[in-house]
């Protein structure tokens, strides 16, 4: 019975994702955009299923990469700009999240400009936890941190989850900023190398950006 809902919620989240494609599909046909730009979409080919399988289950990843090392060689490949939305960060010494802040550290050492969204903390411990990362990165060249007060806004949070790299890689999925959501928490993801989702997306982060700016 475990494993049925294992698949049926990894079918959801993975469902959820694509809808994504779909949508930025519909606004090109919807804005008559040209026809290369529609076939740029139709002609993705590098689309990978990210996830995280709970260590405390039995479940086995079935052929797809762990989102911590996704992550990592994004980040590592990054040579000009780097776009991060969160809905929060919480790390803890020795797991799978202080990997991804060093190398986001090391790429903003090495000329790449790097800005994060981060949205407001929803309690005390979700606050501590976002502020003691963030307060590594804000002492660092090349790294802009926005705090989205969504709540204050519209009542809601900023619950976004994504990474742009250079412009042309993306990840989206389910997972946050937290090593848990990278050991004990299942999780979906997609990472897709496409210029055109990767504007729309870019899209979305600078008016978050600037909104809040």
């Amino acid at each position: 019975m475990n494993k049925i809902k294992f698949r049926f919620y990894n079918g959801l989240k993975l469902l959820f994702l694509l809808v994504i494609c779909f949508v930025v599909k519909s606004e090109l046909l919807l804005s008559h955009k040209s026809t290369n730009e529609l076939n740029n979409l139709e002609s993705i080919k590098d689309i990978e299923v990210v996830t995280t399988i709970p260590v405390e289950t039995s479940l086995k990843n079935a052929g797809t990469r762990k989102a911590s090392e996704v992550w990592i060689k994004m980040i590592n490949r990054a040579t000009g700009s780097l776009d991060i939305a969160q809905f929060y960060f919480s790390t803890k010494k020795n797991e799978r999240l202080e990997p991804v802040i060093e190398a986001i550290i090391k790429a903003a050492n090495r000329g790449v400009r790097i800005r994060m969204l981060v949205g407001t903390p929803v309690n005390s411990d979700m606050g501590k936890n976002t502020f003691f990362v963030l307060k590594r990165f804000r002492n660092q060249s090349n790294i802009q941190v926005n705090i989205f007060n969504w709540k204050e806004l519209t009542g809601g949070i900023h619950h976004a989850k994504y990474l742009i790299r250079d412009g042309y890689e993306i990840y989206v999925g389910s997972h946050n900023f937290d090593w848990r959501a990278l050991k004990h928490i299942h999780e979906t993801g997609l990472r897709i190398k496409n210029r055109l989702i990767a504007r729309h997306l870019t899209r979305i982060f600078e008016a978050d950006w600037q909104y809040n700016s």
